[in-house]
Formats: structure tokens, C-alpha cells, sequence
């Protein structure tokens, strides 16, 4: 998962919003292809957790 992000970081620092978009259809053809889109699933939910955790004081 954190492969993902990075990809997608540097993606977006070398090729700007496209970049992004072409690395974040990457990753989700690549996930489709091996099977392990339930991790794509927790990569988009991740943001909404940290903030869930952090309105219920960090637990």
C-alpha cells in the first residue's frame, strides 16, 4: 500500500494531474490483473480513517 502512494506522489511531482490520473488507473489495472483490489479499497478509505481516529481522540 504504501508503494501505491508513493507511486503516486512522485507521479504527481513529475507529471503534475496527469501523471496522477495515469499512475491511479496503474494501479487500479494492476490490482484488477492480481487480484488485490480490496487493497485499492483501503488505499481511497485510509484518508476517512485517520479522521475517524482522530474525532474519536486517537484511538
Amino acid at each position: 500500500m504504501l508503494v501505491a502512494l508513493l507511486l503516486l506522489i512522485l507521479a504527481t511531482l513529475v507529471a503534475g494531474p496527469i501523471g496522477f490520473i495515469l499512475a491511479a488507473v496503474f494501479i487500479i489495472t494492476w490490482a484488477v490483473i492480481t487480484g488485490t483490489l480490496h487493497l485499492v479499497i483501503d488505499l481511497v478509505l485510509l484518508p476517512f480513517r485517520i479522521v475517524g481516529a482522530l474525532a474519536r481522540g486517537g484511538r
